[in-house]
């Protein structure tokens, strides 16, 4: 009993240290689809209006459709995830359009503990599927998971639209359909795309425009050029156990901008709109970080404590056990009188 009491305290003291490591890193099997909705109707560019006399800027609601798939190469310390992400106007602009505003692919290679690029892998995003994909080999920062047991501090943020690395400040606690969460927000500063890009076309729309001035509303009918620049504002709350992103509040403002002009200069909205989780991605994105952290509190928690328990009465068994087969202290079996002394005592009376 002791021996088996002393194994389970044993083991009670390694499980979490040995073995609770082995199950906080990004899991394998990840695929998981997010949604959010624009808080308002938002402002974009028609695109088919650049076929017309004249720019046309429609109100819409916008959709933002994000999956995310565990791909290879993947094993015990690395994870290559895929995430295509697009926009879409749910008011269907014209004939000539779909409604898509936007569409990305990312692909990047993530080590499993700390979900980040890992250089040893690939990072690819792709903004045309006529084109082949921008590699980033110097790719830094968090975009689609955080590690498990997130701390509590200032962190770094990739943006896959302007491929920049940003500051991710930690912005205090919050609450997401009841669950703890911590905050954190990353600020995209006005990025020129088509200087970005070098002048290619990004995720389905132009990134330099160039029309008459009466096209854009100015005076004159002479070639004016225009760049598109984006800004956006990330607000992230992330489940501090599992590192899973529970719900973000994306405001994206981009702009075609007179080419080489100061920014209070004209400017033609491409999209002005900000997007939050909905509901049920909220609630998949709580039920998935329970998930993960479910096995983690049992075999960091649970198991050590009953078998610490189980070990520790075990011991106090067998040592019981023990002592109760040896013999009192001050007695031993030369005590006892023998058969030979007794039948001399009787000889001599």
């Amino acid at each position: 009993m002791i021996f088996v009491g002393t194994f389970l305290v044993s083991a009670a003291i390694a499980l979490p240290a040995l073995f609770v490591g082995k199950l906080q890193v990004l899991p394998l099997d990840t695929d998981d689809t997010v949604v959010a909705r624009s808080t308002a109707p938002a402002q974009v560019l028609d695109q088919c209006s650049l076929d017309t006399r004249a720019a046309r800027v429609v109100t819409t609601p916008v959709t933002r459709q994000q999956r995310v798939v565990a791909v290879r190469p993947a094993g015990r310390s690395q994870v290559t995830l895929q995430a295509g992400t697009s926009l879409r106007a749910d008011d269907k602009l014209d004939d000539c359009s779909d409604g898509t505003i936007s569409a990305i692919r990312d692909r990047v290679t993530l080590d499993r503990e700390t979900a980040t690029f890992r250089r040893s892998g690939s990072s690819e995003i792709q903004y045309d599927d006529k084109q082949a994909p921008s590699q980033v080999p110097d790719r830094e920062g968090v975009t689609y998971a955080f590690p498990f047991d997130v701390p509590r501090r200032d962190a770094r943020f990739f943006d896959p639209v302007t491929r920049t690395t940003v500051p991710l400040r930690y912005d205090g606690d919050a609450q997401v359909e009841g669950e703890e969460a911590l905050r954190f927000v990353a600020e995209i500063p006005d990025t020129d795309l088509y200087d970005r890009h070098g002048g290619a076309d990004t995720a389905g729309r132009p990134t330099v425009i160039v029309r008459p001035a009466s096209w854009f509303g100015l005076p004159g009918n002479s070639p004016t050029t225009l760049h598109l620049h984006h800004r956006s504002t990330w607000e992230i709350s992330v489940d501090p156990a599992t590192g899973t992103i529970l719900d973000e509040r994306i405001t994206i403002d981009e702009r075609y901008r007179l080419a080489g002009q100061p920014h209070e200069a004209f400017s033609l909205v491409n999209l002005a709109t900000t997007l939050t989780y909905t509901k049920s991605t909220r609630d998949d994105a709580a039920a998935r970080a329970g998930s993960l952290e479910r096995p983690v509190t049992v075999w960091g928690r649970w198991v050590p404590i009953g078998a610490g328990v189980v070990g520790v009465l075990l011991i106090g068994a067998g040592i019981h056990w023990l002592l109760r087969r040896s013999p009192p202290v001050g007695t031993s079996t030369d005590d006892r009188p023998r058969a030979a002394d007794l039948g001399a005592g009787t000889t001599a009376r």
